[in-house]
């Protein structure tokens, strides 16, 4: 989910506020892009972790915190922004437009 983490960086720089958006965006927009896997997924046992330190300045930490259903919590920071992430969320590209699904 952060390959792309730089447009993030470049966004929080940005004095225009609609490069800004456009920077924000199309880090959202990657995130597609990311999870095609020519190989197969990491599926890791409740309550793993893993940690990821200094990979172009960014500290990530996630733990698979259920495991049926499968659901994972991640933290990420550098000196731009900070990002925190559950799996839990449903996102659904259509082309021209996003669907998210909340799930409980």
């Amino acid at each position: 989910m952060l390959e792309y983490s730089h447009l993030l960086d470049l966004a929080d720089e940005c004095e225009d506020p609609y490069m800004r958006m456009v920077y924000a965006t199309s880090w959202a927009i990657s995130v597609y892009y990311a999870y095609q896997r020519t190989w197969k997924p990491f599926n890791p046992i409740l309550g793993e972790t893993y940690e990821m330190v200094n990979h172009g300045g960014i500290t990530f930490l996630a733990e698979q915190v259920s495991h049926h259903p499968p659901m994972s919590a991640g933290h990420a920071e550098n000196d731009h922004f900070t990002y925190d992430v559950t799996s839990k969320l449903k996102t659904k590209f259509l082309g021209n437009s996003v669907d998210v699904i909340r799930s409980f």
